[in-house]
């Protein structure tokens, strides 16, 4: 469909639902190659909307990315599928194209960044690389949101119905639709971090959940996955202090479901993780008693 689109056939371009189709599809696929599919996917829509990302130096001391995301606002008010222009008659658009901006608002969405990351945390080979690639989409995720929210500040969604009976639209129906990221994105960004071997980067990740939930962002709540998924990276650090940070997570946990927190309360994943941790240190002290 792209090869044709090209060819200046601008009839059938893809839809977002089309890109959607496709970033699902190799979701449920069990290829562990198809990580390379899905960021040209991913790729290919950000291209098309106009967003151009430019690295700006290396990864910092604190493990983050400097990029500057560049957005073609315009296409936040274009339509998303051939229905939605097809309602609104603009045919000479369809078949003549644009010279400036892609037909369709395809702007990726949270599921489609979320797709993305998981099926790159499924790679046959997850490394540094991997890392710093999943963490440059979760910046122009954060980026991405940062305008919607303000576009939304500017021009709140109406629902005539809800207006009526003095209601506001749900948060759960405003960020459907938003590019925002989640726990579910911070929780796979914690997984490949541990796959990648790099425990303090996981750290990272999941102070930044933490921070941003205290702040009010209550869609990165960290839950029982996120803390998991932070021992587990621990589990697989060679370092001595392995066991020390995985006793500390554990008594976050508990303490926070002491206070109330019922989704952070330690399971059976997370005593065996903790217990195999602990067993590890323990023999490395034994084999190496200097270091101890």
């Amino acid at each position: 469909m792209m090869l044709f689109y090209r060819q200046d056939n601008h009839a059938i371009a893809p839809d977002l639902i089309t890109f959607s189709t496709v970033m699902m599809t190799l979701g449920r696929g069990k290829d562990r190659d198809d990580a390379s599919r899905a960021m040209q996917l991913l790729d290919e829509m950000l291209h098309l909307c106009g967003v151009d990302v430019k690295k700006v130096g290396g990864v910092g001391n604190d493990g983050s990315l400097t990029i500057s995301v560049v957005l073609n606002t315009a296409l936040f008010d274009q339509p998303t599928t051939f229905t939605e222009l097809y309602e609104e008659g603009d045919f000479d658009e369809i078949n003549q194209g644009s010279s400036k901006q892609y037909i369709y608002n395809v702007i990726p969405r949270n599921k489609h960044f979320n797709v993305a990351l998981a099926i790159m945390a499924q790679s046959r080979k997850v490394n540094s690389n991997t890392l710093e690639q999943a963490r440059r989409y979760v910046d122009i995720m954060e980026q991405l949101g940062q305008y919607e929210s303000q576009k939304m500040l500017d021009n709140p969604p109406v629902n005539e119905e809800l207006s009526d009976k003095g209601l506001e639209m749900d948060i759960s129906i405003i960020s459907a639709s938003s590019s925002k990221p989640d726990t579910i994105t911070f929780n796979t960004l914690l997984k490949i971090a541990a796959k990648a071997g790099e425990p303090v980067v996981a750290d990272e990740i999941f102070e930044e959940m933490m921070t941003k939930y205290s702040e009010g962002n209550l869609q990165v709540k960290p839950d029982r996955v996120s803390f998991n998924t932070l021992l587990l990276a621990w589990s697989k650090a060679k370092g001595a202090n392995a066991g020390k940070r995985v006793t500390e997570l554990l008594e976050t946990m508990q303490k926070m479901a002491d206070n109330g927190d019922e989704d952070v309360r330690p399971d059976h994943v997370s005593m065996t993780t903790v217990i195999n941790t602990l067993a590890m240190s323990a023999k490395k002290n034994r084999s190496n008693p200097k270091q101890a």
